[in-house]
């Protein structure tokens, strides 16, 4: 009995380790191709040709030119329109169009600004004083009558008030300044002539007079 119990676990043990090594072990896997695709995968397609754009012939303008070339270099394509633009020292521009779809002579236009000049002198006299008559009235506005609008009266100034008894006071604060500056400047006199006799002048001069009366005396006596 033991040694078949050994025996069944040595075959899980046996069973469980090779079905490990399959598991853990990487396996290849080969697709199916079919040899007729890869035949057909290595054939090169053939480039084909670039189809040139037709270009569009261009008819010669309808109006003839009124110059010709003389001289012609660097323009390998005899075909097409040539537009070029020239300004003279004046600052004046002309245009100028070669055309090369045309043949012979007179096949350059030489052009110049159209301005108003130009399209009144295509013009008759009587188209030309009707349109001038349109622009005048759309030039000139209808005048507007502005309403005399009323101006406010000016309101008057109210009086100023305090103006000149603040003049007097001033003045009566100067006087008073200068009056007060005089008498202390001048207070020692007045104190002399206060403490000074009154008669002290009368009696003076009535003793000059006496003395004048007692020298004309004399002088009569001498005489």
């Amino acid at each position: 009995m033991k040694t078949k119990i050994k025996d069944r676990l040595l075959r899980t043990v046996l069973a469980v380790t090779t079905a490990m090594c399959f598991l853990v072990s990487p396996m290849t896997a080969y697709a199916y191709v079919d040899p007729e695709a890869e035949t057909a995968e290595e054939e090169v397609v053939p480039e084909l040709p670039a189809e040139e754009e037709e270009v569009e012939e261009m008819g010669p303008l309808t109006p003839e030119g009124n110059l010709t070339i003389v001289d012609d270099y660097g323009s390998p394509e005899k075909t097409g329109k040539q537009f070029i633009t020239v300004t003279t020292k004046n600052g004046n521009i002309f245009y100028i169009i070669i055309d090369r779809d045309d043949q012979g002579e007179n096949t350059v236009h030489f052009l110049n600004l159209v301005d108003e000049r130009d399209i009144l002198s295509l013009l008759d006299e009587d188209e030309i004083k009707e349109l001038k008559g349109e622009t005048e009235e759309e030039e000139t506005p209808a005048p507007v009558v502005e309403e005399p609008k009323e101006e406010p009266e000016p309101e008057p100034e109210p009086p100023k008030k305090g103006g000149s008894k603040v003049a007097m006071i001033i003045i009566l604060l100067i006087l008073a300044g200068a009056g007060g500056f005089y008498v202390y400047s001048n207070r020692e006199d007045f104190i002399k002539r206060e403490k000074e006799d009154p008669d002290k002048d009368f009696q003076e001069d009535e003793e000059t007079n006496i003395l004048e009366k007692m020298d004309t005396e004399n002088d009569k006596s001498e005489d």
